[in-house]
């Protein structure tokens, strides 16, 4: 059995056929987790993740890259009545996708707001007691510094792409880190993941991006996932079932599923 961590069936590219490509990931044993990014997407995964009693869930969270008017206070962006009402729907098993993203702005007060908005996300998490999904893009230090004053905190760094130094920091700290398709395209990634203990590793497709090697440059979906694990068992010269047995143990651990 396979885990998609991570992927966005509630995203417009699969507005037709969602249903289609669940059956087809249930077909090859593979459950998955609908990721929002705002308020609309989030209520989306929990409708999708609605229609099945079991492998297919749903988180709820606000993207930093949607932080775009610094003017704006928290509380408009974050509206803690929408989270705290959707986290209560037993089909949500994570805040998430939140985080930091500094690719799309160099305007600091944008990322403060970006940092003030993770934060207030992080404490609506806690506050109910469910795990974090994390984005970091061109952001690991703030991250860090984030993370740390919010230590014991359990959370996954979604579509892990950096160095084993930089996992190792995460590690430490307690957290789990998650690759995608991205470790396909290239050996960039190796000594990261051959370090990286599989009992701290997920699996993801963030779908319907970075669709793996030999599905490049296509619209992904979670039954691709198994190549992000035939990889990941490659490096670690193991077997691809221990890697897929193992990552959806951590999967549904992590969640509780």
């Amino acid at each position: 059995m396979f885990f998609d961590t991570h992927c966005h069936l509630n995203f417009k590219p699969f507005k037709d056929d969602w249903r289609d490509v669940i059956n087809r990931a249930f077909e090859n044993d593979t459950w998955m987790i609908n990721v929002g990014v705002d308020e609309e997407t989030s209520q989306r995964a929990v409708e999708i993740a609605e229609n099945y009693q079991d492998g297919v869930y749903a988180s709820a969270g606000f993207h930093p890259i949607y932080v775009k008017d610094k003017n704006e206070k928290v509380e408009d962006i974050i509206n803690e009545n929408f989270y705290s009402k959707i986290v209560k729907n037993l089909k949500v098993v994570a805040i998430g996708e939140i985080g930091l993203d500094y690719y799309h702005t160099k305007d600091e007060s944008l990322k403060e707001l970006q940092k003030k908005v993770l934060c207030r996300q992080i404490e609506i998490a806690k506050k109910f007691s469910k795990p974090i999904i994390l984005h970091s893009r061109e952001a690991t230090d703030n991250l860090m510094e984030i993370v740390k004053e919010f230590l014991p905190l359990k959370a996954v760094i979604h579509c892990f792409s950096e160095s084993w130094e930089t996992a190792k920091k995460y590690l430490d700290m307690g957290l789990l880190i998650s690759f995608t398709g991205i470790v396909t395209f290239t050996n960039k990634y190796d000594e990261t993941i051959k370090n990286i203990p599989l009992d701290k590793t997920m699996i993801e497709t963030d779908a319907p991006y970075l669709a793996s090697v030999p599905h490049r440059g296509e619209r992904n979906e979670p039954l691709f996932v198994k190549y992000v694990a035939q990889k990941i068992a490659d490096i670690k010269k193991i077997s691809l079932e221990e890697v897929a047995e193992q990552t959806t143990k951590n999967a549904r651990e992590f969640f509780r599923i």
